[in-house]
């Protein structure tokens, strides 16, 4: 779906609950922030990076669409999350890091690494805010998931005008957001290789 067409659905069902005008830039606002606070809720947009790391190095730049990081890896040996005091709080130490913790857009590795080597980092992933100026782009969504958000963006400009259907939208958000999760459940492979039915 474009940023032209998720802008066209939420027009077209507002259109059939308010008559109100509603400015494109307003609406993609909302539908910017309905998209981050889908990706946040359900972790349906998920990515990963490979940062090579140096001797001597404690610190490095995260990918500048990542919202969360979920976990990270140290030359394939997972890192535990400290928080970020903890990191710099501790008695300086280079080695092979066992920890990290993020300050901003940077995730600091401890101890420092000692030697060459690869951070993998998985994260959530901020999608790609929809633009005035590019509404012929892809957005990072899914249809299903773009139905969803524009759920979301609906219930929350019929809030701010106090209008009584907003519920209704919220219900169509969450309800859209548990089947979309069962599904994902269900095709996951368990332990023994089984997909679920």
């Amino acid at each position: 779906m474009t940023g032209k067409q998720i802008l066209s659905l939420m027009r077209d069902r507002l259109r059939e609950v308010c008559p109100d005008n509603f400015t494109d830039s307003y609406l993609i606002q909302e539908l910017n922030a309905a998209q981050n606070a889908l990706v946040a809720r359900t972790k349906c947009l998920v990515d990963s990076a490979n940062i090579n790391t140096f001797e001597g190095v404690q610190k490095y730049q995260i990918p500048t669409d990542c919202m969360r990081i979920l976990h990270a890896e140290y030359d394939g040996k997972r890192l535990t999350e400290h928080a970020i005091s903890t990191i710099l709080d501790s008695e300086a130490a280079s080695g092979m890091p066992y920890a990290f913790g993020v300050f901003a857009d940077e995730i600091w590795l401890y101890p420092t690494p000692a030697e060459t080597g690869t951070l993998r980092i998985y994260y959530l992933k901020r999608p790609a805010a929809i633009a005035i100026d590019s509404l012929n782009s892809a957005v990072d969504l899914t249809d299903e998931w773009c139905e969803a958000a524009v759920n979301l963006a609906l219930a929350n400009v019929l809030s701010v005008k106090g209008d009584e259907r907003a519920p209704v939208f919220m219900a169509a958000y969450d309800r859209a957001c548990a089947e979309r999760r069962a599904n994902t459940l269900r095709r996951m492979p368990d332990r023994m290789g089984i997909e679920r039915r």
